[in-house]
């Protein structure tokens, strides 16, 4: 239900924006009641509006992104989140993080105030968890329950909650430790089986479920439950994790109005949009990525774009999906997506999506000189716009690394074969191989590289970890080109590099016993393909210098 006020404000600001030719940015261009963005030039303040945070300073006001002054607030210190442009970034775009203590912000809302009337409405947020424990994060009145957005306890779904009956406004897969997600429900007050119950639209990540019979009552309408607040709830709990953009609107939204406001966020933050099984649609709902055309190649999709109706520019890019994962953008790569000054046209996208293999170089390839093998992997594009030049990247450590175009899915030598190995960039402390290159409407590309191994046997090769390159006390990484790389988070258990070296090569220290004793954990699931496998294992060991197993 739309409200009917300041419509004379509303008619002069429509008419001066016709006179002048302008167009309001919206997200996906559809125009929300009130958006708070992490991202937003001089939004997020570190004291009472004066003084614009930087990056670890906490937040005690976040300003509303259209001017509407309906700002989140907090007055208390140690509740207060943190905010970062640089350190802890998402897909290079800025983030606000809560502890999972008690942490939130809140709009409070004066005598007469409504953000909306709540009949009907619609509240998403971008962010990712940390710790996974129930919650609430979005919502109105301080239980967020009406209505609201939460971490539902038994089972880490999304719960979208209007005070009953039970907790069944769920979505249908769940959140997991470490996900980035874009999280939303709409609500109809009186379209469910009766008056007295709602309809909604609950949506994780693009995936949606329908609610329409007696599972929701009516989202409570009283003066007391006018507040919305992000964060923590009083009842269910504080969010452990990022909320980096949070948008209410009027009404339920559309399924097209939920396509260009999904494919925004989704792109923005590099969330795999529906499993893939959408299409990705601009703020016009024109079609950039094609779920039909690009079947078969729908994961980890993430992609660069420019809509102005839609205030997206996302200029470089990557999935933030689990592992490693492609980098692209224009001109050269920088530590933000605000920092990358190569910009697009608008209407200009390019999204790409992989067949869900391995990203290392473990399929034989012959006829290209250096080359010896390229990832399983294949990735797709679908270019609108007819996007230039752009950078691709992958993490260094493969020897002639070297990327692959080509019209087809049959990765051969007759494809156009570009070298990265000499070209090196570093990202937030990260060292990549680029190429700069084009990327064709519908062409497809991977990686290849030449992948030693001890001795020549590669055959079955399994792990080969080395002393002299890919070890940190955090990480040790494999050679194999299988990925099989050993970590160990806690730092009281980590090995190190010792001060002595064996025939000149570095030696990794596992310490001794009891409190001193260290170790690395082999990656779930491997190094095998499946249990009973028989199998070589060659060490030097003083302290372990490097360690083949096959």
């Amino acid at each position: 239900m739309k409200r009917n006020v300041q419509v004379v404000a509303v008619a002069l600001a429509s008419a001066m924006l016709a006179c002048f030719g302008a167009r309001a940015q919206t997200p996906g261009g559809v125009a929300p009641a009130v958006w708070y963005r992490a991202d937003a030039p001089g939004s997020v303040f570190s004291d009472a509006g004066s003084t614009a945070a930087s990056d670890n300073a906490t937040v005690q006001q976040w300003n509303e992104a259209q001017g509407s002054g309906r700002n989140l607030l907090q007055s208390t210190a140690s509740a207060r989140p943190v905010f970062s442009n640089s350190s802890s970034l998402a897909n290079f775009n800025p983030t606000v993080t809560f502890d999972g203590s008690n942490d939130f912000l809140q709009f409070t809302a004066g005598t007469g105030v409504n953000l909306i009337d709540r009949t009907n409405g619609s509240i998403y947020a971008a962010g990712s968890m940390k710790a996974l424990k129930q919650s609430g994060f979005a919502g109105f009145h301080a239980s967020m329950d009406y209505p609201g957005l939460h971490v539902f306890g038994s089972n880490n779904k999304l719960l979208f909650f209007t005070g009953g009956p039970g907790y069944q406004g769920l979505s249908g897969a769940s959140l997991t430790a470490g996900m980035f997600f874009t999280a939303g429900s709409g609500w109809q007050n009186g379209a469910g089986t009766n008056a007295s119950y709602a309809a909604a639209t609950v949506s994780l990540n693009g995936t949606r479920t329908e609610y329409s019979g007696s599972e929701l009552y009516n989202a409570n309408l009283s003066t007391g439950a006018r507040d919305f607040r992000i964060g923590a709830d009083n009842n269910y709990g504080a969010f452990s994790g990022q909320l980096n953009e949070v948008m209410v609107f009027e009404d339920k939204l559309t399924a097209d109005q939920m396509d260009r406001l999904e494919t925004y966020l989704a792109i923005k933050y590099g969330t795999t949009y529906a499993n893939g099984a959408r299409d990705y649609k601009n703020s016009a709902g024109n079609v950039v990525w094609s779920a039909t055309t690009n079947a078969g190649l729908q994961n980890n999709i993430a992609g660069i774009g420019r809509d102005d109706n839609g205030a997206l520019h996302q200029k470089q890019s990557w999935s933030t999906n689990p592992g490693r994962q492609v980098l692209i953008g224009t001109g050269a790569l920088a530590g933000s997506n605000a920092g990358n000054a190569a910009g697009l046209n608008n209407g200009q996208f390019l999204i790409w999506g992989d067949n869900g293999l391995a990203k290392t170089p473990n399929v034989a390839i012959a006829g290209i000189g250096g080359i010896s093998h390229r990832f399983a992997a294949i990735w797709k594009v679908q270019n609108s716009g007819n996007v230039g030049t752009v950078r691709v990247a992958w993490e260094k450590g493969f020897l002639n690394l070297s990327l692959i175009q080509s019209a087809d899915a049959s990765i051969d030598a007759s494809d156009v074969v570009t070298g990265m190995a000499a070209n090196e960039v570093t990202i937030n402390g990260v060292v990549y191989n680029y190429a700069d290159v084009t990327l064709g409407n519908g062409q497809y590309f991977t990686f290849a590289a030449k992948v030693a191994s001890p001795g020549g046997v590669f055959t079955d090769l399994r792990v080969w970890l080395k002393s002299e390159n890919g070890f940190t006390p955090a990480e040790w990484r494999d050679h194999s080109g299988n990925a099989n790389h050993y970590t160990q988070g806690n730092a009281n258990r980590q090995p190190f590099t010792a001060a002595a070296s064996y025939n000149f090569n570095p030696i990794i220290d596992f310490g001794t016993t009891g409190a001193d004793a260290r170790f690395m954990v082999v990656p779930a699931g491997k190094p095998y393909s499946a249990n009973g496998t028989n199998s070589s294992v060659f060490t030097i060991n003083l302290q372990s210098r490097e360690l083949p197993l096959v």
